[in-house]
């Protein structure tokens, strides 16, 4: 098996391959393969081939508040198939982090009847997830991103100054 991380950039170090374990080709005893590969540079505005961002999603940062202890029998079967971010302590349930316990504090509540559990969200905060195909990490892609609208803003600001001058009525 050939994976990318055995392809040699020839050109340049900053070519590397940016993940090594990608299957390129199955030889066969004997076989060898010999590859030569361009590459062109270029942005999601142009093709959406080039998006380094597939998948992008945000929430609202939850919150919960637990008024009281839950049945002790409910307690006891839920301590069992609590998710990480719940803990509990007896009858008392202790939420830790609130974003990987929501949807199963959720499920829980509907299902057990459980109004003492109240679940809401911080006004003002917010989760946003961000996937990448791996040629950027998300950091860097929403730096990128931020860097380009800034870019835009700026080119459009210069564009409207010229934009008033050429409407302004002359005396």
């Amino acid at each position: 098996m050939v994976y990318s991380g055995d392809l040699v950039p020839a050109a340049d170090a900053k070519f590397r391959i940016v993940d090594p374990k990608v299957p390129v080709v199955k030889l066969l005893e004997g076989q060898r393969v010999m590859l030569e590969a361009g590459a062109i540079l270029g942005t999601g505005i142009e093709h959406a081939k080039w998006t380094p961002v597939t998948a992008v999603g945000y929430m609202e940062y939850p919150t919960v508040k637990v008024n009281g202890a839950l049945p002790p029998q409910v307690a006891e079967r839920l301590a069992k198939v609590a998710p990480a971010g719940i803990a509990f302590e007896g009858s008392h349930l202790k939420v830790t982090d609130p974003v990987k316990a929501l949807a199963w504090l959720r499920s829980v509540k509907e299902r057990h009847g459980l109004d003492m559990i109240e679940i809401g969200h911080e006004p003002g905060r917010w989760l946003l997830r961000i996937e990448t195909d791996g040629s950027l990490s998300p950091a860097a892609a929403v730096r990128k991103a931020a860097t380009m609208t800034v870019e835009k803003l700026q080119q459009f600001e210069a564009d409207l100054g010229g934009l008033k001058a050429a409407i302004t009525p002359s005396a």
